[in-house]
C-alpha cells in the first residue's frame, strides 16, 4: 500500500508545533518538513520504494526523550487524524503495526548517542568547522566564506559564524555537559 494510492495526507494537526507535548520536539523544524520527512518514511515502509534518505528511528530520535505515555499520545493523535482521512480499517491496523515496531526504538528514559558502525557516538555542544564552501550563518544570516571557521552543532547542524558563535546563548549550548 502507498499512502498516496488511498489519498492519505499527513495533516499538520498531526505533528502540530503548537501542541505543548509535542512541540518541543520541532523546534527549528516547518511543519511541512516534519511531514514531508514522516511521509516519506512511512512511504518507504509501506510501498517498498526508495523516497526517504533520513536516519532510521533509532537514531533519529536518538535526542528526544519519549515515554510509552507520550508515544501512545503521538498515536492516538495519528490514528485520529487516518480515521478522519477516511482510511479503510485493514490499512489502519497495518500503519498502527508498523509503527509499534519502532517503539523499542523510539521510547527512553534518556536522551542517548547515535549508533554508528556499532559504536554509540555522543554529541554535545558545538565542533569547530572550516567552510568548505561558502554557506549562510544560521544565526545573522550572513555569507560564510570558503576558508571561514564557524561552530556547528552536531545533532542539528545548525551553523553559525563567528560573531554568532561567541554570543552568550550559542556558548550556553556550546557546554559539553550540555545535551
Amino acid at each position: 500500500m502507498h499512502p498516496r494510492e488511498h489519498g492519505v495526507r499527513l495533516p499538520g494537526a498531526y505533528l502540530h508545533p503548537k501542541d505543548p507535548r509535542l512541540a518541543p520536539f520541532f523546534h527549528n523544524v516547518t511543519v511541512e518538513r516534519a511531514i514531508s520527512k514522516q511521509f516519506a518514511f512511512l512511504s518507504d515502509l509501506l510501498s517498498g520504494e526508495r523516497h526517504y534518505f533520513g536516519l532510521q528511528p533509532f537514531n533519529a530520535h536518538h535526542w528526544m526523550i519519549i515515554s510509552d505515555e507520550l508515544f501512545d499520545y503521538r498515536e492516538a493523535i495519528f490514528d485520529g487524524c487516518v480515521q478522519r482521512q477516511g482510511v479503510p480499517e485493514h490499512l489502519h491496523r497495518r500503519w498502527r503495526a508498523l509503527h509499534e515496531q519502532f517503539r523499542r526504538e523510539i521510547v527512553k528514559s534518556a536522551a542517548r548517542g547515535i549508533l554508528m558502525d556499532g559504536v554509540e557516538r555522543v554529541h554535545h555542544g558545538f565542533s569547530l568547522e572550516v567552510i568548505e564552501v561558502a554557506t549562510v550563518c544560521d544565526g545573522c544570516f550572513s555569507e560564510m566564506v570558503e576558508g571561514s571557521r564557524g561552530r556547528m552543532h552536531p545533532r542539528t547542524g545548525q551553523l553559525y559564524c563567528g560573531a554568532c558563535a561567541a554570543r552568550p546563548a550559542i556558548l550556553a549550548a556550546s557546554d559539553p555537559a550540555a545535551p
